[in-house]
């Protein structure tokens, strides 16, 4: 079962065919081809167990990226974190696999490493990342895990399904519903809502969609409706601080100067962080409901409305706000995308992931006047992270690094390839 962006939790059956056509009247019967899922568990205590550090092992359904100083950190979908050395960026080097079930997001500060599991917080000592220690975890920072499911059952969490296929037999009088039918699991409780040594002096970025994020000694993480804020002093200790309400719908955190720019599926919402482990809201960018990461550069936000998503939005555009007055942030203009994902901005070089329809390297130098200069099909992109010259893309088949020197002829250095799963 192959999918690049797939929920955590699927449904217990899906029916995926359409009818067998013909019938005879009293005894007609038709097929229909399903796969039936079967949940497969472990005691929340085994699960919190079984966070460690192992060999390293193949990408089968990357996930959210970080980047800091050479070494890449890269999500295994609800499974944990790939660890790459990157000193060689034509040639990265798999070093060791982070088992953390049911990890999304992830943030690096100084020497620690920030993660999810489940509705925890768990951190780790990269001092050397042939070697990451599990320092801490912080239980139940999550009241309610969203963006990606996940089952709890009293003592006990879905961490997986096997799948199954069948044939169901129907009668031809049964009406065809047309899309998936979905059955959930009637005993559960279901989560949801629509992953060599170095002193790290480096650049530290994450992507457009991070919903953690790390500024000024503080720990961000996006819950629900609310930010809570971790002081991270001591990283190797976060000490929960604060929790800020902000609106349903919050997706991705992008820390700029000292603001959190909060993309949500309604708008952009400006907080303002000079207390770091108490942010303000100081301003707000509405749009038409649509999933929205944001980056930000020179007091311009660069803004990303997809349809097709848990969002429910119709409109795939790309929005430039000037945000120089935070109280009052306004619409620059708007240019259309076909089905854009994260991006990244790097002195006036723009970078779109198109989802499907690839990957797109943009002149932004003039704001009014976005062009695209090169566009790379053939790639299902997620997101992506520019650095020195070096663009990190998530994608759909692996985790690809060009040098974007040359916007207009983007060199391929490397392709960490994503190992097929049925």
């Amino acid at each position: 079962m192959n999918a690049f962006y797939k929920s955590f939790l699927i449904p217990v059956i899906v029916v995926m065919g359409t009818a067998f056509q013909g019938c005879v009247k009293d005894t007609c019967k038709r097929e229909l081809p399903a796969t039936i899922y079967t949940a497969v568990r472990k005691s929340l205590t085994d699960v919190r167990a079984d966070v460690r550090m192992v060999a390293a092992t193949e990408v089968h359904h990357p996930g959210k990226i970080y980047i800091k100083g050479s070494y890449i950190f890269l999500n295994e979908l609800n499974k944990g974190i790939h660890v790459f050395d990157n000193r060689n960026p034509a040639a990265p080097k798999q070093i060791s696999f982070i088992n953390i079930p049911g990890n999304v997001d992830l943030a690096v500060s100084g020497n620690a490493l920030y993660a999810d599991s489940f509705m925890d917080l768990v951190v780790f000592d990269i001092t050397d990342p042939v070697n990451v220690k599990l320092n801490k975890r912080v239980e139940n920072v999550y009241d309610v895990r969203y963006n990606y499911q996940f089952t709890q059952v009293r003592d006990s969490l879905i961490v997986d399904y096997l799948a199954r296929d069948t044939v169901y037999q129907l009668d031809c009088s049964s009406i065809p519903t047309g899309g998936p039918v979905m059955y959930s699991d009637a005993n559960s409780v279901t989560l949801q809502n629509a992953s060599a040594k170095s002193n790290y002096s480096a650049v530290a970025k994450g992507g457009s969609m991070s919903r953690f994020t790390v500024m000024n000694s503080t720990l961000y993480l996006i819950d629900n409706a609310e930010i809570k804020a971790y002081n991270i002093q001591q990283p190797d200790n976060p000490q929960f601080a604060n929790t800020t309400k902000v609106a349903f719908g919050i997706e991705t955190l992008f820390p700029y100067k000292n603001y959190l720019f909060v993309g949500a599926n309604a708008g952009m919402y400006i907080m303002d962080a000079s207390n770091p482990t108490a942010p303000v809201l100081k301003g707000t960018f509405s749009h038409v409901r649509s999933c929205d990461p944001v980056v930000v550069e020179d007091d311009k936000a660069y803004v990303t409305l997809r349809s097709g998503s848990a969002c429910q939005g119709f409109t795939n555009q790309l929005e430039v706000v000037d945000v120089k007055n935070v109280e009052a942030p306004f619409l620059i203009k708007t240019y259309p995308m076909k089905n854009p994902w994260g991006l990244g901005i790097d002195n006036g070089k723009l970078f779109i992931c198109e989802g499907k329809f690839g990957l797109k390297f943009l002149d932004a130098s003039n704001t009014t006047d976005i062009k695209t200069v090169k566009l790379l099909e053939g790639i299902e992109t997620y997101d992506v992270i520019p650095y020195n010259d070096v663009l990190l893309v998530s994608a759909k088949d692996g985790l690809y690094q060009y040098s974007y020197t040359d916007l207009q002829k983007p060199k391929l250095l490397s392709k960490i390839p994503v190992t097929d799963v049925k």
